[in-house]
């Protein structure tokens, strides 16, 4: 067994999962692995028909989340092209990118309920269940 060589680590930039940057940089350092960051906006979901664009409102949260990736990534030491941003919901769209980067270790945080929610119950469940690699969960 040659051990991990391509982690994911799945954030959503709040200040609580900075508190595991440095364990999932410390991961990476120790297996000699490739990091990839990626963070995911929510579709927009319109209630009224007509009443904002929502192609305009995605592109707009995308870039602004992209933007703030590259903030959140200095610390990691990651480089732009490491960097991932999508529009999906992190237990659909998070398997698609593991499969097109070869990924066999997703990383996640797990913090309180506040700060992490979208990662939480049935997100992290699905996550760790339906993952076809290992799946390393980091508490603050």
């Amino acid at each position: 067994m040659n051990g991990y060589q391509h982690f994911l680590f799945a954030t959503n930039m709040s200040d609580a999962c900075n508190k595991v940057i440095a364990k999932v940089r410390q991961f990476a350092d120790v297996f000699e692995a490739k990091l990839s960051v990626v963070n995911f906006v929510e579709p927009v979901t319109m209630a009224y028909p007509g009443v904002i664009v929502v192609d305009d409102l995605e592109t707009s949260r995308q870039q602004a989340a992209k933007e703030e990736l590259v903030e959140f990534c200095k610390a990691l030491n990651v480089s732009n092209t490491m960097q991932h941003v999508i529009v999906d919901i992190p237990k659909n769209g998070l398997f698609d990118l593991v499969e097109s980067l070869g990924v066999d270790l997703v990383i996640i945080g797990r913090h309180n309920k506040m700060d992490f929610s979208w990662l939480l119950g049935s997100t992290t469940n699905a996550i760790i269940h339906a993952a076809h690699c290992d799946v390393l969960v980091l508490h603050e």
